[in-house]
Parts: structure tokens; C-alpha cells; sequence
């Protein structure tokens, strides 16, 4: 019972961490200065919850996949905000979360893991799905937005592919200083990346301002979910963790966006995301 009740828990704190992020993108963010700044902010958060575990000695190896994992997960951040300022949470995190697919097309070609039929008419049925939460028939969607939510949706993939090779790899127990490192590698990047933006055009928000206390919040919350996330993928069976892992979060975050947002779908597009997000359940089985 506690397994799936830390599951749920994980679900839960990436939603809010989704919600505070989008919060910020809409009410904070005006400058590229801005995303660096935060995300500075948000990964402190993350370093300091992982500070609470204990790391033993780790290889050099661990430390130069933290590095790889670092820019991952950097990126993904970074383009999924500026996702979140051009469009809607809901939209945005569905098409992010596509990115399941990603590691099971690599394990296909890299590890040679077969890609079952019914997979692969999954697979053509996402995009349909996709197509028509969208709705594209109608050209509603914006190009730019559009854009930066796949470029999110591909370093998730990533960030995925990255997951497999660690817990695959001989060091898999160094998961603990895998994600410190990580972390303190994206506060370093992040840190870089305002010093130098803070050059030509300042932040738009102060150290005193709310916006700190959410990178705060959604920074220990990420990780925390990651710690978990780890865990979970070791102690539940693939064909629980993942569909759970994945489609709960899209559709905690379709009901958080239309709460908290007040967005609202026309018919077409909640069969659109129901039909997606069903698909992303069952697509890594």
C-alpha cells in the first residue's frame, strides 16, 4: 500500500510543481533573464531536499551521466516555460508527456527492444489524438508554442532515456549522488546562464518577490518526485509505475489547469486528451 501511496504522492507534487510554474510563466515572465533566474531558484530547491539523504562515494562515471543528465534536464525546463507562456498548462503538459514514446523508440534501435504491432497503431493513434486536442482543423494552435512544446517534449525523452541507462548501468545504486550531481550541475547552468542575461536586460522580478518562493516550492518538489520516481521504478512492476506515472499526471493536470486556469475544451478536445492520455497508459506495456 505505501508503494502506491508514494506514487500518488509523486503525481501530486509534479502536478503542483506544473501549477507554480505555470502560475510564474503567466504572471512573472517577460524576459529570457527571468527563466535563468528562476530555474536558479527551483533547483536550489531540489538540491537542498536531496542534501537529507545520504550519498556514498561516487564513480566518475555516475558524476559524467549526472553532467549529461544535468543539460536534460535544464533544457527541458527551459522550453517547457517558455511552452507554458505561449499556451495553456493542459495542452502543454500533454504534449510534453508524448515524450514516453521517445525512450521506447530508442531502446528499439539502441538495445533492440521490439516494438509490438499494437505499439506501433498506438503510435499512429497518438498523433490523432493529438491532432485532435489540438484542434488543428481549425488552426487554433500557435506555431512558436507548438515548437517549444516538442523541443520540452524531446529532452523529456531524454531525461527518460538517460533514467534507463543508469538504472541499467552497474551504478545504478549511486541513484542518490546521480541526482544531487544532476542538480547541482542545472544550478551551476542556470546560475551561468542569468549572470550572463542579467547583462543586457535585468530580471523582472526581485529576490523578495513570490515568484522565489515558488521556484522554492516547485524545486524541492522536483526533487522529491524524482527521488521517489527512482525508487518506484525498482519496487513496482513496469506495467504499474509507468501508465500510472505518466497518464496520472496528464490528467491531474488537465482537471488542475481547468480549476485553477479556468480553461475550457470543446468536445472534440476532451476526446482528443482523454484518448491521448489513455494511449500514453498503455504504450510503454
Amino acid at each position: 500500500m505505501i508503494l502506491y501511496l508514494l506514487l500518488m504522492l509523486s503525481i501530486l507534487l509534479e502536478t503542483t510543481k506544473n501549477i507554480f510554474s505555470n502560475n510564474f510563466t503567466k504572471k512573472n515572465l517577460k524576459t529570457e533573464t527571468d527563466i535563468y533566474k528562476f530555474n536558479f531558484f527551483m533547483y536550489i530547491g531540489s538540491v537542498i531536499v536531496l542534501m537529507f539523504f545520504k550519498v556514498e562515494k561516487t564513480s566518475t562515471y555516475t558524476i559524467l551521466l549526472a553532467f549529461a543528465f544535468a543539460l536534460a534536464i535544464w533544457l527541458n525546463q527551459y522550453f517547457f516555460l517558455k511552452a507554458l507562456k505561449c499556451g495553456t498548462m493542459s495542452f502543454t503538459t500533454f504534449i510534453i508527456g508524448s515524450g514516453l514514446v521517445i525512450p521506447i523508440i530508442f531502446g528499439a534501435i539502441v538495445w533492440k527492444e521490439n516494438i509490438t504491432l499494437f505499439q506501433q497503431i498506438l503510435l499512429i493513434v497518438l498523433i490523432f489524438s493529438i491532432s485532435l486536442s489540438l484542434n488543428l482543423s481549425k488552426g487554433k494552435v500557435g506555431l512558436k508554442w507548438l515548437g517549444l512544446a516538442i523541443l520540452s517534449m524531446l529532452f523529456l525523452g531524454a531525461i527518460g532515456i538517460i533514467q534507463t541507462i543508469q538504472q541499467e548501468s552497474d551504478y545504478s545504486k549511486e541513484f542518490i549522488g546521480f541526482l544531487r550531481y544532476s542538480f547541482i550541475f542545472t544550478v551551476i547552468i542556470n546560475f551561468l546562464g542569468w549572470q550572463i542575461c542579467r547583462r543586457k536586460q535585468k530580471a523582472s522580478f526581485t529576490i523578495k518577490s513570490s515568484a522565489i518562493l515558488q521556484a522554492g516550492f516547485s524545486g524541492s518538489f522536483m526533487g522529491a518526485v524524482h527521488i521517489i520516481n527512482l525508487y518506484l521504478a525498482g519496487a513496482l512492476p513496469k506495467v504499474i509505475f509507468f501508465p500510472v506515472s505518466n497518464g496520472g499526471l496528464i490528467f491531474v493536470t488537465l482537471i488542475s489547469d481547468l480549476v485553477f486556469f479556468k480553461e475550457r475544451l470543446n468536445l472534440k478536445q476532451w476526446i482528443g486528451i482523454i484518448l491521448g492520455t489513455g494511449i500514453l497508459c498503455v504504450i510503454g506495456l
